[in-house]
């Protein structure tokens, strides 16, 4: 089996603009396709136009190549990316990388007729809390009233009332999670986790750029709330 093309779709999920979004939120899938007519769908987050272009230009290397080999491909993307010279990191570098690679683990379940998750080592539970997005008391108030348990909270501005605000209107039987975005320093971040540790926050996710583990631990270890990272963590 080989590789024969792949292609790419743009996907408006909301077209209203924000600092962080100024084109909307969008989504980024391509499809793998093979010489046996299986197909292999994937999702790529980060710069979506950016990353889009980037598997584009990516796509020669890849055309010819047995997708079950998925670990030599994976390799062979980032080997190419360090060839453009500037090795993308983060959100970029991992949109590219993600896209493929879910799309060709598609393509190797669909071969053994088996989930992927079993081909990963197999299932671990049967259900999994989900959690919304609410920084203002009248959206908390409407995945409550969805069924709801949880949520989290833009806390990027630094801006304690915000939690206070949504603790008054939901209480304490719904958690609340903090995110950051990564915009503080490890002083800021603890000073602004002291002042938020009486809402009882689920967690404090990036605080800092998580790219530094050092300032990660310092974090953790001055405030009694978790910190959650994950989201744009990388090695260089």
């Amino acid at each position: 089996m080989k590789i024969t093309d792949i292609d790419t779709y743009l996907v408006y999920a909301d077209r209203t603009k924000t600092a962080s979004n100024p084109r909307g939120r969008i989504w980024l899938f391509v499809e793998v396709h093979t010489d046996e007519g299986i197909l292999g769908v994937g999702e790529g987050g980060g710069w979506f136009y950016i990353t889009e272009k980037a598997i584009k230009e990516l796509k020669p290397s890849l055309v010819g190549e047995n997708p079950c080999n998925i670990e030599k491909i994976w390799y062979r993307l980032s080997s190419a990316l360090v060839g453009w010279g500037h090795y993308p990191t983060g959100s970029l570098q991992g949109g590219i990388l993600s896209a493929i690679d879910i799309a060709l683990w598609d393509i190797k379940g669909k071969i053994s007729g088996r989930p992927v998750y079993d081909l990963l080592g197999g299932k671990f539970r049967e259900r999994i809390q989900v959690y919304g997005h609410a920084s203002t008391p009248e959206r908390a108030q409407e995945l409550i009233d969805r069924g709801y348990k949880s949520f989290k909270c833009g806390i990027d501005d630094g801006n304690v009332d915000t939690i206070r605000k949504l603790r008054d209107t939901v209480g304490y039987n719904v958690k609340i999670g903090l995110h950051a975005h990564g915009n503080f320093t490890p002083r800021e971040a603890i000073q602004l986790g002291k002042k938020c540790e009486r809402y009882e926050p689920m967690f404090f996710e990036e605080p800092v750029p998580p790219e530094n583990a050092d300032d990660l631990a310092k974090v953790a270890q001055a405030i009694s709330i978790p910190i959650a990272t994950g989201e744009r963590f990388f090695n260089k």
